[in-house]
């Protein structure tokens, strides 16, 4: 086995990111995996020493006005670097137009593909559910905010370096990438 390095997490935020989803960010990292996040300004990125993280998380938010194309380019080699990118929200399609990530977003989530870009497959014809139906089937898209508790075996490779057995995961979307 290669051993693992611990994670040293920037937590971007500041003008454009969703607080809530920030600071739910940071009560998960700090609270229930144990490791603090430096919380970073989105303002204060493109100066930043980024060598001293390997891993950096973009909540929601809209970066397209405060990250210029100077710390793109900085971030892509930090990418290239071995730098990790956790993305969500709205930061999936950005990092996606900027180069940074490459992802794939499902026909059904529209929404997501950036813009000038299309979905790479054809929408197939949906399947016709009943009227009296619908209601149900939208509610099921709608589990957003929630923090579930999920369960590992910190016993198995992919659980390693995990002292308990639970884990917290946060549903805010209902993005679907291939």
């Amino acid at each position: 086995f290669m051993p693992l390095a611990m994670p040293k997490v920037a937590l971007i935020t500041g003008q454009g990111v969703d607080a809530t989803e920030a600071g739910a960010a940071w009560h998960v990292l700090d609270q229930r995996v144990g490791l603090t996040p430096t919380l970073l300004d989105v303002a204060q990125l493109g100066g930043a020493e980024l060598v001293s993280y390997n891993v950096i998380v973009f909540g929601n938010g809209t970066y397209e006005n405060t990250v210029n194309d100077a710390t793109i380019a900085t971030l892509k080699r930090w990418i290239r670097s071995g730098g990790t990118l956790v993305l969500s929200g709205k930061a999936m399609p950005w990092a996606v137009k900027k180069e940074l990530a490459a992802l794939e977003f499902s026909h059904t989530d529209a929404a997501a593909v950036p813009a000038g870009k299309e979905a790479t497959q054809p929408v197939a014809a949906p399947d016709r559910q009943p009227y009296g139906n619908a209601a149900d089937r939208e509610a099921l898209k709608l589990v957003a905010g929630a923090i579930f508790a999920v369960s590992i075996d910190p016993t198995h490779p992919l659980g390693y370096g995990f002292e308990r057995g639970q884990l917290a995961l946060c549903r805010t979307h209902t993005r679907i990438l291939k």
